[in-house]
Order: C-alpha cells, then sequence, then structure tokens
C-alpha cells in the first residue's frame, strides 16, 4: 500500500474492489484513466510506461542500426593481425614532398637517410614546330600517297605505322593523323600534337614520350615508305631516358623507375624530387589508431544515446549492459587519455592518448584492444545484436517489454489497487 509518510509503495495481497468497474486489472482502458489522476512523480513514470504503444519498425530498425554502426566502429581496434588497427605501419617524411612513402604491416620500424641524385625520366621526341596552316608534309609527298615509319624499342621488334596523307593536307593534320596512328597501334611511346600561337601564326608539333621510365626504355624513329619521320622531325631525341640515382643510408642505388622498394618490399617509396639529403622514419600509425579510437567513442556515445531514448524496454536493457561491459580499470584507462563518465558515457583526450602510444604503444593497445579492454565487452554485445535481424529483435522486444510489464504490475497491483479501494484522494496524502 502506499505509506503517508513518505509516499512509498509497499506490496499488499490484492483483493476485488468497484474502483476498475469489472474492468480487468490493469487494462489500457483503466491505465488511461488512472492517467487523469494526481499522482505523484514517481508513480506516473511507471504509468506511462505501461501505458506506452508497443514497439514500432521504425524504432526497432534505428536500435539495430546504431548497435551495427558500434560493431563496425570496434572492429578494427580489435580484430587480428593486419586488419587491426594497431598493426597499421605509415611512413612519416620529414623531406617534405621529396621523398614520399606507404608501408605494409610486415614492415620494420626503422629510419632512412635519403639522398636522390636523378629522377628517372623517359625518353621524350619533340617534333619540328610546323605552321598549322602549312602544307610542308604533303608537299613531299607525290600526290596521295601512304607513308611508312617505324618506332624501335631498345633491344626489341620494330613497330610499324602507316598514315594516309592527300594533296592539301595541312601539317597539322597530318601530325593529328600520325599521333592516331601511333597511339592506336604502339606500346612503345605516346603521341601528341601541341599547338601554340604566336604573333597571330599557329605553330604544331609532333611530341613523343616514351611509356616507361629507366635507361632500359629508349626507342628510334625511322622512316620506311616517304619522309614523314624526319619531315616532322620526330626522330630527334629532346630528352633521353634515363634511371633514377639515389642512396640509402649511403648505400647507392639506381632504379628503372621513381617508385623503388626497400625492407624486403614491405616499403614503397616515390621520388618526387631531387635531394642531397632527406630523412624518413617508418612506424606504427598512431594517427591512424587515434582517429579510430576517436570514432569507436563518438559512435559508442552515440549509440547509448539512441537506446536510453528510444523508449524500447530492450533498448534501455542492451544500454544497461553496455554500461556494465566497460572496464573496471578506471586509473589506467585515464592514463592513456580514456575516461569513462557516471552516466556511463565515455570521453576521450586525443593528445593523452597519443603520449600513451609515444611511451609504451604495446601496453596502450591492449588497455583499447585486447581482452578486458575498453572495447571487447561493448563490442560483443553490438556483434550479437546486429547480427539478428530486425524482425527477430522486433520479438525479443515484445518479450522484453512483456516481461518488464509484468514485474511492473505484480509491483503495482496490491499497492496501488489497496490505495484506490479507499477512494481517490482520500485522507492519504498523494502529492509527490
Amino acid at each position: 500500500m502506499i505509506n503517508p509518510a513518505n509516499n512509498n509503495l509497499s506490496f499488499y495481497p490484492y483483493t476485488a474492489n468497484t474502483v476498475t468497474n469489472g474492468q480487468s486489472p490493469f487494462s489500457q482502458a483503466f491505465l488511461q484513466q488512472l492517467a487523469s489522476y494526481n499522482l505523484p512523480a514517481r508513480y506516473q513514470s511507471t504509468l506511462r510506461s505501461l501505458t506506452t504503444p508497443s514497439a514500432t519498425a521504425k524504432e526497432v530498425a534505428d536500435l539495430w542500426t546504431s548497435m551495427n554502426s558500434l560493431n563496425n566502429a570496434a572492429k578494427p581496434l580489435i580484430a587480428a593481425g593486419a586488419a587491426s588497427a594497431f598493426a597499421q605501419k605509415v611512413v612519416i617524411s620529414g623531406a617534405g614532398a621529396a621523398v614520399k612513402g606507404t608501408a605494409t604491416t610486415k614492415a620494420a620500424n626503422a629510419g632512412y637517410d635519403i639522398a636522390v641524385s636523378q629522377l628517372a625520366a623517359a625518353q621524350q621526341n619533340s617534333g619540328t614546330a610546323l605552321d598549322a596552316a602549312g602544307g610542308v608534309l604533303a608537299s613531299g609527298l607525290a600526290g596521295p600517297a601512304v607513308a611508312k615509319f617505324s618506332i624501335t624499342p631498345a633491344g626489341g621488334t620494330a613497330q610499324k605505322f602507316t598514315v594516309a596523307v592527300n594533296p592539301g593536307d595541312t601539317d597539322k593534320a597530318v601530325l593529328d593523323k600520325m599521333a592516331k596512328a601511333i597511339n592506336s597501334g604502339s606500346t612503345v611511346v605516346k603521341a601528341a600534337v601541341t599547338t601554340t600561337t604566336a604573333a597571330g601564326v599557329s605553330s604544331s608539333r609532333l611530341v613523343l614520350t616514351g611509356a616507361n621510365t629507366g635507361a632500359g626504355a629508349a626507342f628510334t624513329v625511322a622512316d620506311i615508305t616517304g619522309n614523314l619521320a624526319s619531315a616532322s622531325g620526330i626522330g630527334s631525341v629532346s630528352a633521353a631516358a634515363r634511371d633514377a640515382s639515389y642512396t640509402i643510408n649511403g648505400a647507392a642505388a639506381t632504379s628503372t623507375s621513381n617508385t623503388i622498394k626497400i625492407d624486403d618490399g614491405n616499403v614503397t617509396l616515390t621520388l618526387a624530387t631531387t635531394t642531397t639529403g632527406a630523412h624518413i622514419d617508418v612506424g606504427a600509425d598512431t594517427a591512424g589508431v587515434t582517429q579510430q579510437v576517436t570514432a569507436f567513442v563518438n559512435q559508442y556515445n552515440a549509440t547509448l544515446r539512441t537506446l536510453q531514448s528510444s523508449g524500447l524496454t530492450s533498448g534501455a536493457q542492451y544500454a544497461k549492459q553496455l554500461g556494465q561491459n566497460l572496464p573496471r580499470n578506471a586509473s589506467e584507462l585515464s592514463g592513456i587519455g580514456v575516461t569513462i563518465n557516471p552516466d556511463k558515457t565515455i570521453s576521450f583526450d586525443q593528445s593523452a592518448f597519443q603520449d600513451a602510444l609515444s611511451r609504451d604503444y604495446n601496453k596502450t593497445k591492449s588497455l583499447i584492444g585486447n581482452y578486458g579492454g575498453l572495447i571487447a565487452g561493448v563490442q560483443k554485445i553490438a556483434r550479437n545484436v546486429s547480427s539478428q535481424p530486425p524482425a527477430s529483435l522486433a520479438g525479443l522486444e515484445t518479450g522484453f517489454a512483456g516481461m518488464n510489464a509484468a514485474y511492473r504490475q505484480q509491483y503495482w497491483q496490491s499497492a496501488l489497487f489497496d490505495w484506490l479501494s479507499g477512494g481517490v484522494g482520500g485522507s492519504i496524502n498523494i502529492v509527490a
């Protein structure tokens, strides 16, 4: 019954009375009628929970989506092997834009001093500038003609090209035909026609650029029939093919490409400019780990708020479980920038976390990703919930709500009806 001294409910055997007007105890109609009375706030909240409509499909879908997002945010931090955020490696360059790189998870933590004296380059043949509207190339051939020329890679087989030239074709038109023929059939070079205008006169030239860098990627051009190659000037080398030359930790090396691999192929470097001295470090991707932990904390807090405000009985249960599965080692977590607040939300200090990674990477990893760390218990709940289709969660919600309502009704049944049987608002003080 209700204790007049403190308005607390206490258990009391329920006996039939006339207050329910023949309705079954706690029918929705009766509860709605009861809601109009001036009940203390603590009883009103329970009454609202008893009269709340059943879960909607959207509410259940929102719960599932939130838990699935939490599970996905946790995965990189508890994953094993190369999938773990803690296993990722990066190349940190102190050389500005001169040297950049990437590293696999197998790369060794190490530092490298690099000097680049020459970059690798492809051969380029820049033809003669011809009057775009002129007819030098066509006039060099007698009437309609088919001209042939070849491009031969160093140590390789000649690739042959045929171009039909008509009387009246402008030099630009012939150069365009040559470029089209080369680009359609060559694996050795790429061709482009460039046109510039000065003093009202447009000049065009055909430029051939090797498909690959390195001294071994040189090529030659020769006429077979006619004189298009020589007349257009594409046989002259304007920039020779060359290898990259560099040193790593004092050891000299060359490469046909400006992309080089070291540490058994686990570190890939790109040489962008020459430099007399640059330093790079290969190590753990602390910035990436910090970003992943930030994403997890943000998603955890968002999920907790979603569950607590969903109005679903299962949402409240899951929110409670998430809080219960947070680790209890608050002092250790605070040492790496993680604070579990009294309301079970998490606060995260990125700067403190970065410092912790620098001091003891493995210990910090353990406190976050290992069994008993920040992530494991929470991720297990999120994974179990999101592994079920929303339809199954809707069924669980019905079960949760039924059990919860049954418990509350058992509690109210004796106390509230005993109070009501004496007449609403009788001699008992019901002001909260």
